[in-house]
């Protein structure tokens, strides 16, 4: 009869296929031996360090889930390299998508106001009023504003007329200039 190794003795690829069987502890001490490496790839990618902490714990969370599907074999830091940049160019992304959108309200004009919403419009308040909108308002916003999409691609995608899409986005900005009015001054 065999001693069963304890996760302390475990060679990596011993430890990736406890994490491949759901292994609590193999996770967490996976996590702890990958931690120091993933911080210092994720550190570049974020604008802050608890930005970097987001990407490594997005990163860990990718990483568990890809575990879980498939038996990992071959250059386990390489190809945890890969999921750490790939996730701080996401969040990258987002942030950038989420940067244009609140730029995008702060520049809503109403009337001849004079604009209080470029010092006091929070990004949180611009998501919020986004989520007021109606679902097909939203997503034609969104494609519009944040993709750059124009009204024959944003057609295509969601199988509807380029007039609808015209409309969607008009009916949109509307609706985001009278969530956004107490932000002006008249």
């Amino acid at each position: 009869m065999g001693v069963t190794p304890t996760l302390q003795e475990l060679s990596l690829p011993e430890l990736l296929e406890a994490c491949h069987r759901r292994t609590a502890d193999a996770q967490r001490r996976l996590y702890h031996q990958y931690y120091p490496f993933a911080r210092n790839v994720a550190l570049p990618y974020a604008d802050h360090e608890s930005g970097a902490d987001d990407i490594v714990q997005d990163s860990f969370i990718k990483l568990f889930r890809y575990l879980e599907a498939d038996a990992f074999t071959g250059n386990f830091d390489k190809f945890f390299r890969r999921i750490i940049v790939n996730t701080g160019i996401d969040h990258y992304r987002a942030r950038k998508r989420r940067s244009l959108l609140a730029d995008n309200l702060r520049r809503v004009k109403v009337g001849n106001s004079v604009n209080a919403a470029e010092v006091e419009l929070e990004e949180q308040d611009v998501f919020r009023f986004l989520q007021q909108l109606p679902p097909r308002y939203r997503l034609v916003f969104n494609l519009f504003v944040l993709e750059g999409l124009s009204h024959p691609e944003i057609a295509k995608r969601m199988r509807i007329s380029e007039g609808t899409s015209k409309s969607n986005l008009s009916k949109a900005r509307k609706r985001l200039r009278s969530l956004a009015g107490p932000y002006f001054k008249l």
